[in-house]
């Protein structure tokens, strides 16, 4: 399926959050601005500007986290069932992050890189004289292979996690695609329904990597035969591509206008509606 081999997933014993995966949204993402007010400007009671402030213990996940969407998943992959799938993915969301806020925290990652990734999409200038970034002189005459693996360098810089592996494949994956749709497209100059549909096509790629790396294996294994292992991980994916695709929809309806400095909030935000519908699907 273009990405990384399954594996057994998570245990217990763990942050729900790793350190890595930006679990704190930042000022403009919707958290108390830094003068230590709420949003209705009003000062918190014990509020104290000369001690730091207080940094929450991530939560750490129980015991067996994941067995019910092991249970639902290993169904689906067994017999096709997609009300198990639906479930499973549920309860995958529900008990194995413990709900839809964590599950959007686990994902911050991915609403920081989208909004990176719109930034370089739009770096060749456009409409209104706006100037080619320094990246985008560099890539000058560059093939759209060198372009993508710049884009990927650039936006997801490794660094040895698996989250920002996964990311530089789903990254890849959805701009090949852009590419085997339309050659002759400008990567380093798209339109604003054109981020939109990269940026949302890879948070979607982002989930099914994220969702096949904890449970994927449990779907392979119980398949009965490789070829339909690989049918269900197409559903699973087509699934989260259909409820990425109609969250984004949404949160943009509510937002009005698209630009750079709020697509990794409209992604967070899209995650967030997400994990809620899958959630819904629990029991």
């Amino acid at each position: 399926m273009g990405t990384s081999g399954s594996s057994s997933g998570p245990g217990s014993g763990v942050p729900m959050v790793p350190p890595w995966a930006d679990p704190a949204p930042t000022s403009g993402d919707g958290a108390n601005p830094p003068d230590g007010k709420p949003d209705d400007g009003t000062v918190k009671p014990d509020a104290n500007p000369t001690a730091p402030p207080a940094v929450p213990q991530p939560a750490v996940a129980p015991s067996g986290r994941f067995r019910g969407a092991r249970t639902n998943i290993g169904s689906f992959g067994k017999t096709g069932d997609t009300s198990s799938m639906r479930r499973g993915v549920g309860q995958y969301v529900k008990k194995g992050y413990g709900g839809s806020s964590t599950a959007t925290q686990r994902m911050g990652g991915t609403a920081r890189v989208a909004g990176g990734l719109s930034n370089a999409l739009s770096s060749g200038g456009g409409a209104g004289g706006t100037p080619q970034s320094a990246f985008a002189q560099q890539m000058q005459g560059k093939s759209a292979n060198e372009i993508i693996s710049g884009i990927i360098d650039a936006v997801a810089p490794t660094n040895g996690s698996q989250d920002l592996e996964a990311s530089r494949e789903s990254i890849r994956e959805v701009l090949g695609e852009l590419v085997q749709e339309k050659p002759d497209v400008d990567l380093l100059s798209l339109d604003t329904a054109s981020m939109e549909l990269v940026v949302e096509r890879f948070v979607a790629a982002d989930v099914y990597r994220r969702i096949f790396l904890d449970i994927g294996k449990k779907i392979q294994d119980a398949a009965p035969n490789a070829k339909a292992g690989l049918q269900r991980l197409r559903q699973v994916k087509e699934y989260v591509k259909e409820t990425v695709k109609s969250s984004f929809k949404s949160i943009r309806e509510k937002v009005g206008t698209t630009s750079n400095a709020n697509v990794a909030k409209i992604a967070r935000d899209s995650l967030k509606e997400t994990f809620t519908i899958f959630e819904g699907y629990a029991e």
